[in-house]
């Protein structure tokens, strides 16, 4: 696919494919933009495969932005590992997804869609859907969302019809010491297969957790915790 280094600086795509790719790893881009920005416009990240992880983008965008608007990251593959969709460490910065869509990715162990590391930072999801990833193998089937100490946020989203093998079907949400909120959003037909937290793990203490307008339905998990 993809190798691009941009330590402190910027990247930017826009009107860009990055599709159809194969390797061992890093099947569709590899972006180092630590101390810097990217940003993602009108652009598709997908049919990428990686024998091992990281089928569809691996984001660096440590102590930085990252945004993406209009953009796909769909059926990607890890056909061996982790990461099927989307890894974005945007520690100590902030991930923004709007109008976007992670959908349909397959990772052969866990985090099938998307993971956002976003300590100490800001992750915002408006009119984004994460939907029908799959942990084959493991856990994570749809989001894993790491935001302590900072915040979260989706607006009129959708993590559905996402599946783990394990635990965490739908979405991991932890923002302990900071704050989460989901406004006009459904967490819907999510599946943890053989553990717990079919639909919504959300782990917010010493911070607020805020859901208006919103559905958590028909999620299910073999153990306990189907829908939230």
């Amino acid at each position: 696919g993809a190798f691009v280094h941009a330590q402190n600086g910027s990247a930017s795509f826009s009107d860009t494919t990055i599709d159809n790719n194969t390797a061992s790893a890093w099947g569709g881009l590899y972006l180092d933009a630590r101390s810097g920005s990217a940003s993602f416009t009108d652009s598709s990240i997908s049919g990428n495969t990686a024998a091992g992880s990281f089928g569809g983008a691996y984001v660096v965008a440590y102590n930085c932005s990252a945004s993406f608007s209009d953009t796909t990251i769909d059926n990607n593959t890890a056909n061996s590992g982790s990461y099927g969709g989307l890894y974005l460490d945007a520690r100590f910065g902030s991930a923004s997804f709007t109008d976007s869509s992670i959908s349909g990715n397959t990772a052969a162990g866990s985090n099938g869609g998307a993971y956002v590391h976003a300590y100490n930072g800001s992750a915002s999801f408006s009119d984004t859907t994460i939907n029908n990833n799959t942990a084959s193998g493991g856990s994570f089937g749809g989001l894993f969302l790491n935001t302590q100490n900072g915040s979260a946020s989706f607006t009129d989203s959708s993590i559905s019809g996402n599946y783990a093998a394990v635990s965490y079907g739908g979405a991991y949400v932890h923002v302990y010491n900071g704050s989460a909120s989901f406004s006009g959003s459904t967490i819907d037909n999510n599946t943890a297969n053989s553990g717990s937290y079919g639909g919504l793990y959300l782990f917010a203490a010493n911070g607020s957790a805020s859901i208006t307008d919103s559905s958590i339905s028909g999620n299910s998990a073999r153990l306990d915790h189907g829908g939230l």
